[in-house]
């Protein structure tokens, strides 16, 4: 088993309410951007918990999809003919 690790880098140095147009302060900010990082987080780890299983992961490798044809090299297209 290995550890993945998804990065994506951002800088945010101020950010402004569109509808008031009220400036939010440098707390409020860091809080919404840590509440937005730990939203994705939990869906990612949802999407990984689910997908990537014993049983998924053995059908990946076997290298041939349901319908006894062989899986494509790409892995993102063999994934999505394993539905």
């Amino acid at each position: 088993m290995s550890v993945l690790t998804a990065t994506a880098t951002c800088t945010a140095h101020s950010a402004t309410v569109e509808k008031t147009g009220e400036i939010i302060s440098d707390t409020l900010l860091v809080q919404r951007v840590a509440w937005l990082s730990g939203l994705a987080r939990e869906l990612t780890a949802h999407l990984v918990t689910a997908r990537w299983n014993p049983g998924d992961l053995d059908a990946l490798a076997s290298g041939v999809g349901p319908d006894g044809r062989a899986l494509p090299s790409k892995g993102w297209m063999a994934v999505r003919r394993l539905g």
